[in-house]
């Protein structure tokens, strides 16, 4: 790409680019899978959906420290489990991605329903059948879906 610009006046400073807001929330689910300990670089802290990501991931155990002046995030999650939380009103889509971490650390995992925004359908049918595909035993309760099992995935 390039930009061309003419006039008297020049260009000078500098711009911040903030991470990817669509992926950011992906990220995070990812980085449940890991039980060792996480950095963020350039992390969109002030996201709504990154922060009540964030939220539901220390609520299942994760250790999340923010740095907000230098856009960076350091995450644990070697003990997770959402055995202990009641409250599983999420406001966002991705909910389901919580599943993978935690189902690597515990076999067994509650998650919340798809929640934000009421445009569309908020279909989560695929994700079941890919947990039960990889032999996962998934039970859909009126607070949260549950699902148990380790994923082995079948031949």
């Amino acid at each position: 790409m390039k930009v061309v610009i003419s006039g008297p006046q020049a260009l000078n400073g500098t711009v911040a680019v903030s991470g990817a807001k669509n992926s950011a929330t992906r990220v995070l689910a990812a980085a449940l899978l890991s039980s060792g300990q996480i950095t963020l670089r350039n992390f969109p802290l002030l996201l709504e959906d990154v922060k009540a990501k964030i939220k539901f991931m220390r609520m299942m155990g994760a250790c999340i420290e923010e740095n907000f002046a230098s856009s960076e995030i350091e995450l644990s999650a070697s003990s997770i489990s959402t055995d202990k939380i009641v409250d599983f009103d999420l406001p966002i889509r991705t909910t389901y991605l919580l599943a993978a971490g935690a189902l690597a650390h515990n076999k067994k995992v509650k998650i919340p329903y798809p929640g934000g925004c009421k445009i569309g359908s908020r279909g989560y049918d695929l994700h079941l059948m890919v947990w039960k595909q990889l032999g996962c035993k998934v039970e859909e309760w009126p607070e949260y879906i549950l699902v148990e099992g380790e994923l082995t995935g079948s031949s």
